[in-house]
């Protein structure tokens, strides 16, 4: 294949790469072949190796980020087809432009710094690093890392900054991780979560006067969590007063190329050293980064007559640099294809102009702004501070507090008072009641932000709203425009879509919050509900019932804690079937009822009401059910032992031979038993009492006791409830304009059925 099919087959498989995924694909092994292979299918073995799951993020046809891509192959291209010599002159060529209109464009011309181009900002640490280790230890050069026997260095980090990029370059020199020293900060509202300046200078005190030395501090203008901007200006002055190297990074660095006044951020030119991220904050990804360091005093050691002495004592350092050996500087140099890393910045900055570039920065400013604005008019979020113009970044949660108007229970209700609750009722000229509700705890409301989270992450990904967890403000969300624009290309209207969708969700979860704070205050003395804290699970509430008598219990067994779930399951179906909000929740051991999002509609006064309304009905019903279970089995034992009774005395009235086998039969043959009606037991459920079953065996139908069977047959409405809870030992005269049960009469069985048929024609044939 020539060049340019090569170029086509690369162009397609780029364009391929930002199709949706296939789910299924043909496998293809990556396995190398001994043999030649089409081009276009050695890139299909590269796309299977990948195995992306998702479209790459970052299409090339952006503008910067295209260009820099580019002058990488163009970079490579120029590294195989020039000499060394021609190499070197386009590195120092591309670097001292690209370096002039980069410090030109931060405004720090007039500082007598030295570029270093690198990939990773770790490179960039390890170069500062080494050019403080060179400032503060004189004999570095000669004696390498053994000068760090006598006296330790120590190189100082707030506790938000990236400690793990500190431990790895210390490794590198074969610093050991105690030099390392964690700077404390303070809460969010007290020093904005950045550095605490008079815990560095009692550390850099406390090292001096144990013989370390203080070698470095890194200043972050924006730290890696939260974007703040540490102050500059204090630190700055810790570091003069000890002779401490001050390195400066972060993102708020980039505000340095718009006309701003802040101190803290203008205060970032006063360091030693600094790092730009332009490939970042311009959007022109693949591009390096760029640390400013004090210039290097290039010194031959060859010619030194005492090489045991550096720098030489007779020898004149210029203000502002560091005396660096030249065998040393040569190892610090970059090489290969790292000296043309400037071409893709230079490449970019020709392309699209420094005036572009000063509008993408200043856009992201504008992006701050009107999300900071927008999040002020959403009840129920809570902004964390930041001093304006000092970083881009925006913090905020959800907190789940607010006002309710609500009317508290005077009197709660209780399952024996007769009376229903007793409310009070505001009056015209009274104000309705408002409860404030302070912020969910902690763990309740990191459920609710994670639930916020997943839904603004699924459907406005372009904004690059990103949740964090902080130590004590727990999870919050992140809007950092500098990262988000050049990648996202994030505009004004998709910020306006995001805090509409915002307040749309939070329309539930407000009222849920709200509803949950309101159900604790109003359940507070209830006698048969009590609510249960779950801080893992969001709702309006987890309440349990509990039924009378049973609150004191400190103990329960395992067949009353298996009731006591039934029990609760049993109320949460019958208050789904007439709010879907209710439903029985298990936890462990226990079950109980939840109460799941409700509605911006709802009546939280009135739902409460309804709940405590429908828990008196179970309470009422269960102890009618209770009662009616006792009287039915009170009426089955007095029927057994009056059945007992009865045969007992028909066996003396008939004598011991007619119960004898064989002789029994006989002895009735010849003296036939007296006619006599089945005896038997009904329970009356109208008036809970036992009756006998001989008028039911006479009339063949259920008669109500002091009724005839002309006046049974009639139909009237049931017996109220407090004639069904009866005593069935008490006796009494029912009523006789009082009607028959609706209750069906038991039929008796067809045996005793021909036997009283057979009686009652004795009975007949007697009378004739």
């Amino acid at each position: 294949m020539d060049q340019s099919e090569l170029n086509a087959a690369v162009q397609k498989w780029l364009e391929d790469l930002l199709q949706p995924i296939e789910s299924q694909v043909k496998p293809v092994s990556p396995a190398i072949a001994p043999e030649s292979q089409e081009f276009s299918v050695v890139l299909e073995k590269l796309k299977q190796l990948l195995k992306l799951e998702e479209i790459p993020k970052t299409s090339l046809r952006a503008g910067g980020t295209h260009i820099a891509v580019l002058a990488r192959s163009v970079a490579a291209y120029l590294y195989v087809a020039l000499s060394t010599v021609d190499i070197d002159k386009a590195s120092r060529q591309l670097s001292l432009q690209t370096t002039k209109t980069l410090m030109a464009l931060f405004k720090l011309t007039g500082k007598k710094l030295t570029p270093f181009y690198h990939d990773d900002l770790k490179e960039g640490l390890a170069r500062v690093m080494q050019m403080a280790i060179f400032a503060k230890y004189d004999k570095y050069a000669i004696n390498g890392c053994s000068e760090f026997h006598e006296k330790a260095p120590v190189f100082y980090i707030s506790d938000s900054g990236q400690l793990s990029q500190l431990y790895n370059v210390c490794g590198k020199f074969g610093i050991p991780q105690s030099s390392c020293c964690l700077v404390p900060c303070g809460p969010i509202e007290q020093s904005t979560n950045t550095m605490n300046v008079e815990a560095l200078e009692e550390a850099v005190s406390r090292d001096v006067s144990e013989g370390r030395v203080p070698v470095m501090v890194i200043a972050h203008a924006g730290t890696p969590v939260t974007g703040h901007v540490e102050d500059m200006s204090k630190i700055r002055e810790i570091c003069n007063k000890h002779n401490i190297w001050m390195h400066v990074q972060g993102h708020a660095v980039s505000s340095l190329c718009l006309n701003t006044e802040d101190q803290e951020v203008t205060a970032c030119r006063e360091g030693d050293s600094i790092t730009l991220s332009p490939g970042t904050w311009f959007g022109l990804l693949s591009c390096p980064f760029l640390t400013l360091h004090k210039t290097p005093y290039i010194i031959d050691t060859d010619d030194m007559e005492n090489q045991e002495v550096f720098p030489p004592v007779d020898m004149a350092i210029p203000d502002g640099c560091v005396p660096i050996p030249r065998s040393s500087w040569a190892g610090m140099l970059p090489g290969g294809l790292n000296k043309l890393l400037p071409l893709s910045l230079w490449l970019c900055l020709q392309y699209l102009g420094t005036n572009t570039l000063v509008e993408t920065v200043s856009y992201c400013h504008n992006l701050t702004q009107h999300m900071i604005t927008k999040l002020e008019e959403v009840p129920g979020i809570r902004r964390f501070d930041i001093p304006k113009h000092q970083s881009f970044v925006v913090l905020f949660k959800y907190f789940g507090g607010g006002e309710v108007e609500f009317t508290p229970l005077v009197a709660p209700s209780t399952p024996d008072s007769e009376e229903p609750p007793s409310e009070e009722a505001p009056t015209s000229e009274e104000t309705t009641p408002t409860m404030v509700i302070e912020e969910l705890e902690m763990p309740t409301c990191n459920v609710a932000n994670a639930m916020i989270a997943r839904d603004l992450q699924a459907h406005f990904a372009k904004v690059g709203v990103s949740p964090l967890k902080l130590p004590h403000q727990g999870v919050c969300f992140k809007f950092n425009p500098i990262i988000s624009f050049p990648e996202h290309s994030t505009s004004l209207e998709d910020v306006d879509r995001l805090i509409a969708a915002l307040q749309h969700r939070l329309t539930s979860l407000h009222t849920t919050a709200l509803a949950r704070r309101l159900i604790e205050t109003q359940l507070k003395g209830q006698p048969n509900l009590r609510c249960l804290e779950f801080p893992s699970f969001f709702g309006s509430g987890f309440i349990q019932y509990v039924p009378s008598g049973w609150a004191s219990k400190t103990e329960l067994s395992l067949e009353e804690v298996n009731e006591l779930n039934k029990m609760n399951v049993d109320l949460a179906n019958t208050m789904a079937e007439k709010n879907s909000a209710f439903m029985p929740f298990q936890h462990g051991n226990f079950s109980c009822i939840m109460i799941k999002e409700l509605s911006a509609d709802t009546n939280l006064q009135e739902f409460v009401l309804d709940l405590l309304e429908e828990t008196k009905m179970y309470e009422e019903n269960k102890k009618f059910l209770e009662g009616m279970s006792e009287k039915i089995i009170q009426g089955i034992q007095s029927a057994q032992s009056d059945l007992h009774k009865e045969k007992s005395q028909k066996e003396q009235d008939e004598g011991m031979l007619r119960n004898l086998p064989l002789v029994g039969s006989v002895w009735s043959w010849f003296s036939p038993a007296s006619p006599s009606t089945p005896q038997g037991r009904q329970f009356d459920l109208s008036s809970g009492k036992v009756q006998s079953t001989e008028s039911t065996y006479k009339h063949k139908m259920q008669v109500q006791e002091g009724k005839s069977a002309d006046t049974s047959s009639s139909t009237i409405e049931s017996s109220p409830p407090d004639q069904l809870l009866a005593d069935p030992n008490e006796t009494s005269t029912p009523d006789k304009t009082e009607g028959p049960t609706n209750e069906t009469p038991p039929t008796p069985p067809i045996e005793e059925q021909q036997r009283g048929d057979e009686v009652a024609e004795q009975q007949t044939a007697t009378t004739n």
